[in-house]
């Protein structure tokens, strides 16, 4: 009876740390249109044309996004333009976005109310395919064509480079945040 007792309330505990670590995003251009709003945001990652129509294609197949396009922007980002309605929010599209093996371009998303000029999370830059690390031996994702083995094998590779490398891995952590400073 204690041990079960005890694993409740280590589960309560861990539920309630996972949950107070959840970050509040929001679109920081966002535009009332008729129907809901428009957001544009800057995606990193994004390996190719096909890849980028592939994002543009799933979130266009969520009934709560009515329209969208992609497109470079003028500084060569990879952006996207989306006509969305009021149950949607930058979360919800993240985790679209992640499924994709792409992430925001923080510097277009309020992150907890704070001015995008200001966000960056640890590693966020870091290991995903098109993202070209300086770290000697670091890995690289292998395009196969099978998405869902080849992002498994990118993870185990990267994280037993890390395990591995734990200095070089906190020195690129640092480049990664003085470049984004």
């Amino acid at each position: 009876m204690k041990e079960r007792l005890l694993f409740t309330g280590l589960m309560m505990l861990f539920g309630i740390g996972c949950f107070a670590q959840q970050q509040k995003l929001d679109f920081a251009q966002k535009k009332i249109a008729n129907e809901g709003y428009t957001v544009y945001f800057e995606v990193v990652n994004v390996v190719d044309e096909n890849h980028a129509q592939q994002i543009l294609n799933d979130l266009l197949s969520d009934n709560n996004v009515l329209d969208g396009r992609y497109f470079k922007s003028g500084a060569g980002k990879d952006r996207y333009q989306l006509y969305i309605n009021n149950l949607i929010t930058a979360s919800y599209i993240k985790n679209i976005l992640l499924s994709n093996n792409v992430d925001y371009d923080y510097s277009t998303i309020i992150v907890d109310g704070v001015n995008p000029e200001h966000n960056y999370t640890p590693g966020s830059n870091l290991a995903s395919k098109g993202f070209n690390v300086s770290a000697s031996g670091f890995p690289s994702y292998d395009n196969t064509g099978n998405k869902e083995v080849d992002d498994e094998n990118y993870r185990k590779s990267k994280e037993e480079w890390i395990q591995e490398n734990p200095e070089e891995y906190e020195s690129l952590l640092k480049e990664i945040e003085n470049n984004n400073k």
